[in-house]
C-alpha cells in the first residue's frame, strides 16, 4: 500500500503524487501494448483562498477506488492519482478518527 500523498501508475509501483500527474500526462493517448488506458482520481481536494486560509474536503476516494479495481480487473493500464488518506485500489478498510462513532 502506498502511503498518503502517493499514487498507483499503471503497473501498480507507487509513485509519488507530484511524479504521478506528469507520468500520467506522458502516457495517456501513448502506444503501449494495446490495452485501453483510464486516469483516475480520487480523494478529498484543497484550494487555497489566501496565505492562511483554504477552502476542502475529506472524500473517501471509495468509489475511484472501486472503478479502478475493475478496470485493472478487466485489463485496463490504471494511473491513479490520489489525495491524502484516500482509499487505494484493493484496500478494503475504513479510517475512522478516535473517538468517531454514531452521534447522540
Amino acid at each position: 500500500m502506498a502511503a498518503d500523498g502517493a499514487g498507483v501508475d499503471v503497473s501498480g509501483q507507487v509513485t509519488a503524487q507530484s511524479e504521478a500527474a506528469p507520468a500520467a500526462s506522458a502516457s495517456i493517448g501513448a502506444p503501449h501494448d494495446g490495452r485501453p488506458h483510464a486516469l483516475v482520481t480520487a480523494g478529498g481536494t484543497r484550494e487555497a483562498v489566501d496565505e492562511v486560509r483554504w477552502l476542502g474536503n475529506v472524500a473517501s476516494g471509495a468509489l475511484p477506488a472501486a472503478m479502478a479495481e475493475g478496470l485493472l480487473r478487466r485489463g485496463w493500464r490504471v494511473t491513479y492519482v490520489h489525495g491524502p488518506g484516500a482509499l487505494l485500489p484493493g484496500e478494503r478498510q475504513v479510517r475512522l478518527p478516535l473517538g468517531a462513532g454514531p452521534a447522540g
